[in-house]
């Protein structure tokens, strides 16, 4: 109805502008108006129909959301909602975990223990051995200052061996005493003067007994002289007791290695 009306306006309005145009307008020109007023009422109602067809798709969309709105939602139990709301699966978020302290390097420890313990035990037997020297060095029966007394008691002159010459009186004195062990020393003595009067050694105080027996040069020396070194060890630094016999075998031996100087 409403394309009607609007195409008899478009008539009307072509027949009013025809009037109103010259007498000079031929006939083809009015037919030729006439085709290109309806070829625009045509297009009109082309596009008017292409309007109505999206109107209706608009109206039949906005009806089915309203058909959608409509639909009713379903319902859960309670029991349901509470065992989905424990699970751990459904659970998204995330406990702050305090972050772990760094911990603290102690394998130091265990050796210091270790040097410290050692260090103890150090100390302790430093102690006990320092108690012992003391009370061995103000006590009767410390060894070594025994001997050292009976060294002073048994040593003579005789001892400073650069310029002593009465051999023969202090060991006819050892010998009345029946005091071998010190005969013996000065027999060795004895030996040690001509030994270095012959050149054979250089005598010293602070020298040992076998630093003289490695100064000789010949064989025959220092192989005697070695033997009678033993003797004299063994008797006066070891405290060995001899009696006359054994005496006089090794005084004979002393007298014969003098007699080869």
């Amino acid at each position: 109805m409403i394309r009607r009306l609007i195409l008899v306006t478009l008539l009307l309005c072509s027949a009013s502008l025809l009037w109103c145009q010259e007498d000079s307008m031929t006939a083809e020109d009015l037919i030729r108006m006439n085709e290109n007023i309806l070829e625009d009422s045509t297009e009109y109602e082309a596009t008017y129909t292409a309007s109505d067809t999206t109107y209706e798709n608009n109206s039949a969309y906005a009806q089915e959301e309203t058909t959608q709105d409509s639909l009713t939602y379903r319902s859960i139990e309670a029991s349901t909602w509470q065992r989905i709301k424990t699970d751990k699966d459904f659970i998204y978020t995330r406990k702050k975990t305090q972050p772990k302290k760094k911990p603290v390097d102690t394998s130091w420890v265990e050796p210091l223990l270790k040097i410290l313990k050692f260090v103890l035990i150090l100390l302790v037997i430093g102690v006990v051995l320092f108690i012992i020297y003391f009370i061995v060095q103000n006590s009767d029966f410390n060894y070594f200052k025994k001997r050292k007394k009976e060294e002073e008691v048994e040593s003579g002159s005789y001892e400073d061996v650069y310029t002593f010459t009465e051999w023969d009186k202090s060991l006819n004195e050892a010998i009345a005493q029946g005091n071998f062990r010190l005969a013996i020393r000065i027999l060795y003595l004895q030996s040690l003067q001509r030994l270095h009067l012959e050149n054979h050694i250089v005598y010293k105080q602070e020298k040992t007994n076998w630093d003289y027996v490695n100064q000789l040069q010949q064989d025959s020396l220092r192989k005697n002289f070695t033997q009678l070194t033993k003797y004299f060890d063994y008797i006066w630094y070891g405290h060995f007791s001899i009696d006359e016999t054994r005496f006089r075998e090794l005084h004979q031996q002393f007298t014969q290695f003098q007699h080869t100087l």
